[in-house]
Formats: structure tokens, sequence, C-alpha cells
């Protein structure tokens, strides 16, 4: 009897290390078939309510998930008018950081801002301003005056400031935006979407929250001058902490706002109303819609982190898991909320394991449409590597003999 489970042992250990020469990855056993998120074809599928808006352009997008609620119009080229100065207050922000520089720095008043038509803070030429009172001034106030002393301290001058606008809305994936100024005054050639300044907006609240408490400030006083922020909502009390307003002839009266309850930010935009109660009204409406008929079903840490997972051979016994994309929460009309249910299929994985590798798959589906269904591919977040050859030999050689005889 011994000597048949010696004989058993060897022919374990020979088969052990043929294998250990052929095995394939675990990513090669991993099934491909991966379907991509239809969350957007989810809510625009199934949502039940509607609404609709004066506005000409509109766009509600969950922040969190990037989800379109709802839209109108929001891929079409529009003026921007006063809501550039989001893109402005960007690029500022992101040189400020860079540069490390000192918000009590101060900058010169030139006469080509002085003159600046529209909106203003009133800023006298040849005097010195410090920058975070320059930041003010735009952020609430919206005076063009301060735009241009900004764009020349930062850059130079403002044609610089425009071009740093451009590369940069290119780059965060604003399609449909060119820029001529960093104010919004009238050009034709100055354009943007509703979309592309929800994309911005998103980008400046994830990129620079240290700064975006400017565009809550509901008022604000320079040289003896106070001025109130233009944006109504920010006195409603429904959570509203942002961001912009604008109002040019071709635009008409526009707003970006931004609004966070019970931890979920919901993003309006619209452009195109006829006067500013039309834009307070059809705003709060378009966000309380965004509120009632949506909600976020969170399923992993804000970076993305769903849990671990069991590496077996590995240098580490565990690795985390994240969501390829790092999206931690998915956005579904309300009503469907509740019949929500997630299942997660994987299979044994064995070192090495590569960072970025598919490991799994979570899907979501409703109990009373299984067909109904979207996934997502959670894959590594770091390299696992394998343990050398004799010791991955002996740690497979005690599994297979626990596996035979259990009880030893």
């Amino acid at each position: 009897m011994l000597f048949r489970g010696v004989r058993v042992f060897l022919y374990t250990l020979l088969l052990l290390v043929i294998s250990e020469a052929s095995a394939v990855s675990a990513d090669e056993a991993f099934a491909e078939n991966v379907s991509s998120n239809s969350q957007q074809k989810l809510i625009d599928d199934y949502t039940l309510a509607t609404t609709s808006t004066e506005a000409k352009e509109a766009v509600v997008i969950d922040c969190s998930t990037g989800a379109i609620l709802f839209q109108k119009n929001a891929f079409s080229k529009t003026a921007p008018s006063s809501m550039t100065k989001l893109m402005l207050m960007y690029v500022a922000f992101q040189a400020i950081q860079d540069r490390k520089l000192d918000l009590n720095a101060t900058a010169i008043v030139s006469e080509t801002a002085w003159r600046m038509p529209g909106s203003k803070m009133f800023l006298e030429v040849g005097s010195e301003v410090r920058l975070e009172d320059l930041i003010r001034g735009v952020a609430v106030q919206s005076g063009n005056d301060a735009c241009v002393v900004l764009a020349d301290k930062l850059f130079g001058s403002e044609d610089v400031c425009v071009q740093h606008m451009n590369a940069t809305a290119s780059k965060i994936g604003m399609t449909s935006s060119n820029f001529k100024n960093s104010h919004g005054l009238p050009d034709e050639d100055h354009f943007s979407s509703v979309y592309d300044l929800a994309v911005l907006a998103r980008r400046f609240i994830s990129d620079f929250p240290q700064y975006y408490h400017y565009f809550s400030e509901k008022e604000f006083t320079y040289s003896d001058i106070h001025q109130y922020n233009r944006n109504n909502l920010l006195w409603h009390d429904i959570g509203v902490d942002g961001i912009k307003t604008g109002l040019t002839e071709a635009g008409g009266y526009g707003v970006i706002v931004s609004a966070i309850r019970d931890g979920r930010r919901v993003i309006v935009i619209i452009n195109g109303c006829k006067s500013a109660r039309s834009r307070t009204h059809e705003a709060r409406k378009l966000l309380e819609f965004g509120y009632s008929q949506f909600a976020n079903h969170v399923f992993a840490d804000s970076n993305g982190i769903y849990g671990k997972m069991k590496v077996n051979l590995g240098k580490k016994n565990t690795v985390d898991l994240t969501v390829d994309g790092g999206v931690y929460a998915i956005t579904v009309p309300s009503h469907l909320l509740n019949s929500l249910q997630a299942s997660l299929s994987c299979n044994e994985v064995a070192a090495p394991v590569k960072k970025g590798q598919k490991l799994a798959t979570l899907k979501f589906e409703f109990k009373e449409n299984p067909a109904l269904n979207f996934e997502f591919a959670l894959v590594a977040t770091e390299d696992v590597e394998e343990l050398n050859l004799f010791i991955r030999l002996w740690e497979k050689t005690k599994q297979t003999v626990h596996n035979l005889w259990p009880g030893k």
C-alpha cells in the first residue's frame, strides 16, 4: 500500500512538471465575449419619465457616471457666452497649480482690460490686483476685465491663453468647441456645445476640487463695488453650489448648474433661454428631473476598486480588482433600482498576473427582465509574480496529496 502511494505521488509530480511547462495564462482561459457597458442605452430605452424644456439646448448628466439623463440639441454648436469663463478658470488653475503660484501675487491692469465692454469687475487701469481677487472677479462678478488681466498674468497675453484653452479642450474631450477669447463676448468662430460644457464641468470638479468653492460664492465686493453672483439657484437651497451663467444675443440666457444631494452630483447645462427667469426655472426643473427620475447604484469605491481575488501560487495571495475604466457606480431609472441584481463570473487564477488583466465579469440585470443587462470587466490593479519553480511544484504536490487523501 505504501509503495503504491509513493508511485502515485511520483506520477503526480511528473504530471505537474509537464503541466507547468504547457500551462495557459488565466487571461487566455477567460471568456472574451464580455459585452460593453450599455448604461446609456438602458436609460434611453427604458426611462418612463419624460420632460421637456424651453431652452434651445440642454443636457442633464450624472457627474459620477457620465450618464446623459436628458438632452436636447446637446451636441449642436452654440454661443457659450460667459460660460466660456469656466474654460479660462480651468487653464488658470492648472497654471497656478503647476507653477505653485501664490494667490496673493499681484497683476497689473492693462488699458485693454480696463476698456473691456460687458460685465465688469471695475478694475482701474494701471492698478495692482491680487490673483485671488481676479479669480473671484471672474467666478462671481463675471468680469470681462478680470478675464483679460488673469490671462495676461498667467500666459503673457490673452492670445496665448486662448491657445491653451483650445489645446486643453481638445485634450479633455471637448470635440465641438473653439474659443477665440477668454471671456465669451461674441465672435462667429467662438462656439461650444452644452455637452462639451458638461464635459468641462465634470473635469473641473474632478481635477480642481480645492478651487471649486469660488463658484459657490454669492457675492463679492471690490473697490467698494458690491456685486451678486448671477446664478440665482445658489439661493434656492436645493444643493446648487455652482457654476456659471452666460448671456449674449447669439447664445441667449444660459447656465452651467451643478448640485449635490446625498453625495450624488448632477450637472445641468442649458442655453438659449429668453429671459433670466426662464433660465432659472428651466435649470431647476431639469435638475429636479435628474434627481427624481434616476438613481445611482454604487458597487465599488471611488477609485473603482471592487474587491479582492485569490491568486494561486503567487508571491501575493490576493490581488485587488478594479472595474476597467475606473467606474464605481451605474445610473438607472429610479423605478428599476429595486429590481437590479448583480452577479460575478470568474475562474480560478494562478500567477503570474499582469496589471490590467481581465480576471472576472461583473453583470447587472433586472429581475423582471433578465434580457436587460450589461456587464463590466474586472481587471487586476497590479502585477503578481509567480513563486519559483520548486515552491510551485511543492505547493501543487501538497494540494494533490490533499485531494487524494483529504484526511491526511
